[in-house]
């Protein structure tokens, strides 16, 4: 997961705010019942998240978007469609709108998935155990493109897809245009240029054929596990689409240390060759310029010299054959 500072989540969050009656009465709309204690969590850059503590033990979140920001339609979607692939996906107990001066958010109240964040656990299992479970993810990665797309993203308020040769030629003059955040990264010319040229060679981001539900954001954050290492639940699907294998597998491997994910390859089912390997380096570059120019429009370091490593890493292992 890319951290942020606090300041600068204390910041953007300080712009948007449910009344806490309304965010109570949201949550016991939800649930029956009035919640014991809510706490606001400034944990992204997307949503206003709330947990709340219900009586007899139970947590449950309400996430919110940002005014003007769109619904969760789509999300719940994408949620429903890995549920029936046997994916672990929190029940949503209520999607709705908020009314604000700006105009309705859209809200979502999901029951808290079961066992520890994957983030949490991780830095206590000894090697065996820690690959073990970063396997478990691969498997559960794979029953998520498992299920087939009509399209590549997402389709519009019609429920039309994009055509896959519009959407990639749009891409590609989308990553062009980020140019200035890469070089706010401090990216050469050099390497700015090299990475361009491998958005336009890559044939997975976006797949002109077979596209499949991507998560789009598999971090230790987003994934639960039980104590036998098990995942028990996948949240947050604000970034799904439907997109590539290799584009999905390309943004998780942003996400983890190299042995991690080779074990998330392993469960997965992949033995990398070297046309995967290469795939899979053109996949990061494409995946990684929106992401980094995402984090410098809102001012996130952090976040934009992430994704500028992550180019240039990926620059790296292709120079042989670039």
């Amino acid at each position: 997961m890319i951290m942020a500072d606090e300041g600068f989540l204390d910041g953007l969050h300080a712009g948007f705010a449910v009344p806490p009656a309304e965010l109570v009465a949201l949550i016991t709309r939800a649930t029956g019942t009035a919640p014991e204690q809510v706490e606001r969590l400034k944990v992204g850059d997307e949503n206003e998240v709330h947990r709340a503590a219900l009586p007899g033990g139970a947590t449950v979140f309400a996430r919110i978007r940002k005014p003007g920001d769109g619904t969760f339609d789509s999300e719940v979607w994408a949620m429903e469609q890995a549920r029936a692939a046997g994916v672990p996906v929190p029940r949503i107990l209520i999607l709705t709108g908020i009314p604000s001066e700006a105009g309705e958010r859209s809200a979502m109240v999901v029951e808290q998935a079961a066992g520890r964040q994957l983030g949490e656990v991780l830095p206590d299992l000894d090697p065996d155990r820690r690959r073990a479970v970063m396997i478990n993810v691969g498997r559960v990665l794979a029953r998520i493109h498992a299920v087939a797309t009509p399209g590549p993203r997402r389709p519009d308020a019609a429920g039309r897809w994009p055509d896959p040769t519009d959407v990639r030629n749009s891409l590609i003059m989308e990553r062009e245009a980020q140019r200035p955040s890469l070089e706010a990264a401090e990216l050469t010319a050099a390497e700015i240029g090299a990475a361009l040229d491998q958005v336009r060679r890559s044939p997975d981001v976006p797949p002109r054929t077979d596209a499949v539900l991507c998560h789009g954001d598999l971090h230790g954050a987003h994934v639960f596990v039980d104590d036998e290492l098990a995942v028990r639940g996948v949240i947050d699907w604000g970034l799904w689409h439907g997109g590539s294998r290799i584009g999905d597998l390309a943004m998780t491997s942003t996400k983890y240390p190299e042995p991690d994910f080779e074990a998330i390859l392993t469960g997965y089912g992949i033995t990398p060759d070297p046309e995967f390997r290469e795939r899979l380096a053109q996949a990061v570059i494409s995946q990684s310029i929106p992401h980094l120019a995402w984090h410098d429009s809102i001012g996130n370091a952090p976040g934009r010299a992430h994704y500028a490593e992550k180019i240039r890493t990926a620059l790296a292992r292709l120079r042989p054959s670039v």
